[in-house]
């Protein structure tokens, strides 16, 4: 892949597609299944929060069907762990890319620079 195109794509698909995905571009397999498999289990946490949410409180699934209550209400109103979730995978996105974006410079100069002594 051209080294241009790689300190763009790379951060750009950690950011868009999903965490990890820019390490692999960079060639940072191991970084790239650690930060995959923690954002898979925080998405399988949030499905299971929000799950237990409607499941211990049902008025709220009443509100929502009558539309007086809209499901960002349900989680600053109610859901802790939901709140511990969505902020810490939002932290490991925010991750994903600056890491895809520090490495792909890095890696791009450090190319450049053997292309030129050479």
């Amino acid at each position: 892949m051209n080294l241009n195109k790689n300190i763009i794509l790379s951060p750009l698909t950690s950011l868009l597609v999903i965490p990890g995905f820019g390490q692999i571009l960079n060639r940072q397999y191991k970084k790239a299944g650690i930060i995959m498999a923690i954002v898979f289990l925080h998405i399988i946490l949030f499905i299971f929060g929000v799950i237990d949410l409607f499941h211990s409180t049902p008025e709220f699934t009443e509100k929502i069907s009558a539309g007086s209550m809209d499901l960002f209400s349900i989680f600053t109103q109610n859901g802790h762990f939901l709140k511990y979730v969505v902020i810490s995978i939002s932290l490991i996105w925010i991750y994903g890319f600056f890491d895809a974006l520090y490495y792909s410079i890095k890696f791009a100069r450090s190319n450049r620079s053997e292309v030129i002594h050479h």
